[in-house]
Formats: C-alpha cells, structure tokens, sequence
C-alpha cells in the first residue's frame, strides 16, 4: 500500500501534469461487479478511489474477498457531453495465488464508459459498476 501511494504521488506530481498545474480531481466508488465465468466471487466491492489526472488510486474488498489497493492510468478516447470512454492499465493488490498474478498483485486491463456520475468497466473476466463525481 505504501510503495503504490508513493508511486501515485509521484506521477501526480510529475512533469507530466501534476498538482502544479490545474488538475481534474474525482472521487469514485467501486460499487458492484458481475463475473462471467465464475458466479461464486465476492460481488459487492465497497470501494473509493480518486482520480487526478490520468492517475487512479483505490482501496476494496475485492471479488475473492481480500483488501485491494488498485493504482490504473486512464486514457481518454471520446467525450461527447457527459458521456467519456477512457482505456485504464494498472495493477491491484490482493490476489495472491489467482491466475495471471505475479505474487500478490494483478495486471489491470480494460474499458471504462461514463455517463454523468454513472460508470461501468470491463475488464477481462467482469463488468464493475460504480459512481465517478469530479470535484473541480
């Protein structure tokens, strides 16, 4: 958890874009999922995140009922309104002994669509629904 807040804050500080610059500030939640190819996980995250810049870092229960820390970069590809779709590439702690984990943590890969507050993301194996506010 520390070695990803460190790694958050310094991104969010980089040359980059960072807090010295106007920054996009949101706070999220990580609320609900639905897996594919397993009904018995855990679907109920109780989650926070916030996003500054292209940077998200977040704390839930995840789907195997362990507590994760989650740090993504987000690419924004169309925004039309209030509707945003953004690609996001990270990794969350929490899964050790999973498929494709490297010790305790987990590639992060997938697509994120937006919709005012409302937010779902897919990534490989479920969709995730929560609720993204921006603060500035």
């Amino acid at each position: 958890m520390k070695i990803l807040g460190i790694v958050f804050l310094l991104f969010s500080t980089s040359a980059l874009g960072g807090f010295l610059e106007e920054s996009d500030i949101a706070v999220g939640t990580i609320m609900k999922s639905h897996h594919f190819s397993n009904l018995n996980l855990n679907e109920t995250h109780n989650g926070l995140y916030i996003n500054i810049n292209r940077w998200s870092l977040g704390r839930y229960l995840n789907s195997i009922n362990q507590q994760s820390t989650i740090i993504t970069h987000n690419t924004q590809w169309y925004k039309k309104e209030s509707f945003i779709v953004k690609s996001l590439v990270g990794a969350a702690t929490g899964y050790a002994g999973q498929k494709y984990a490297f010790g305790d943590v987990l590639p992060v890969i997938g697509m994120s669509a937006q919709y005012g507050y409302f937010k779902g993301v897919i990534i490989p194996d479920a969709i995730v629904l929560g609720i993204e506010i921006p603060l500035n």
